[in-house]
């Protein structure tokens, strides 16, 4: 990711110094179905059943080769949430079925993240059991959201290779 990922000497500080929390955010967090939504630029859809919404996540278009990634393919994020009273950011569209315990959230893509293909494969993914339903589900709030939020997203690895600046 560092060859793609261009960092500032500060930004590469910030993941060295934080190394160990992401590799505690990556395993024990809630693992929840994504999809690649858009292939230029990089969009991958992330989908939190705690906040029942979808994230939009922008990514290096380097890695739609480096990944052999098409529009459509199913994917696994580790997510992790931040709880109230932490400011909610305007990415954050709270769902119908929203818990409302949680203010933030962050999708970690484990196809970028972890090297192992039994942990990113298809055959994972499948194994997750996610239903046709929760798939077509997500596909839908994303077309939504994506309406909704009139294109935004967020950089994919904002909070994990550069910190969490926003707001």
């Amino acid at each position: 990711i560092k060859n793609i990922y261009k960092f500032t000497k500060s930004e590469e500080k910030y993941l060295n110094d934080n190394y160990f929390t992401f590799q505690k955010y990556i395993r024990d967090g809630e693992i929840q179905p994504a999809y690649v939504f858009n292939i230029d630029p990089l969009v991958i859809s992330a989908y939190n059943d705690t906040i029942d919404n979808v994230i939009l996540l922008e990514f290096p278009n380097d890695f739609v080769d480096k990944y052999n990634l098409k529009l459509g393919d199913r994917l696994l994020t580790s997510n992790v949430y931040w709880p109230k009273p932490k400011t909610k950011y305007g990415d954050i569209l709270p769902g119908v079925s929203n818990n409302m315990m949680f203010s933030d959230v962050y999708p970690f893509l484990l196809k970028f993240l972890v090297k192992d293909d039994d942990i990113t494969g298809e055959e994972f993914v499948k194994e997750n059991k996610f239903s046709e339903f929760i798939w077509n589900y997500i596909e839908n709030l994303t077309y939504a959201y994506y309406k909704f939020s009139k294109g935004t997203h967020r950089d994919g690895f904002f909070y994990m290779f550069k910190g969490d600046k926003r707001g």
